[in-house]
C-alpha cells in the first residue's frame, strides 16, 4: 500500500504543476518519475483522488484536483454520470434499487459515493 500512497502523491504533484489533458500524458509523466502503471490503474487512482477535468480556458480540458475553484465542476461531472447512467429507481422501505444502463453501474455508484449525500 505504501507504493500506492507514494504514487498518489506523485500524481497529485504532477496535476498541480502541469497542464495535463489526457491519461496518456499522465502515464508518460509518471514513467519519467519511475512509475510504470496501466491505464486501468491510473483510472482507479484518479477516482480515489477525485480528479476531474476542468476547462483550460482555451479550447480544451485539463485534469484538476478537487479544490475551491474546481470542486463545483467535479461535482457536476459526477451528477452527469449519475443522470446519464440511471434508468429507474424503486424503493422498498429504506432500500433503493437502481437500474442502470449497461456498463454504467460502477460510474453511478462512484458518482453517488463521491457526492457524499447525507441521505445515501
Amino acid at each position: 500500500m505504501k507504493h500506492r500512497n507514494n504514487r498518489l502523491a506523485v500524481i497529485m504533484d504532477l496535476i498541480r504543476n502541469n497542464s495535463i489533458d489526457s491519461q496518456e500524458t499522465l502515464v508518460r509523466l509518471l514513467e519519467k518519475e519511475g512509475y510504470s502503471i496501466t491505464q486501468a490503474t491510473l483510472s482507479r487512482d484518479l477516482k480515489i483522488l477525485k480528479v476531474g477535468k476542468v476547462s483550460d480556458g482555451l479550447s480544451g480540458y485539463r485534469y484538476a484536483l478537487p479544490g475551491e475553484e474546481a470542486k463545483g465542476e467535479v461535482e457536476n461531472s459526477y451528477v452527469q454520470d449519475v443522470r446519464r447512467g440511471i434508468v429507474s429507481i424503486e424503493f422498498s422501505g429504506n432500500i433503493g434499487v437502481f437500474k442502470t444502463r449497461a456498463g454504467h453501474a460502477n460510474s453511478v455508484a462512484a458518482g453517488l459515493e463521491s457526492l457524499e449525500l447525507p441521505q445515501v
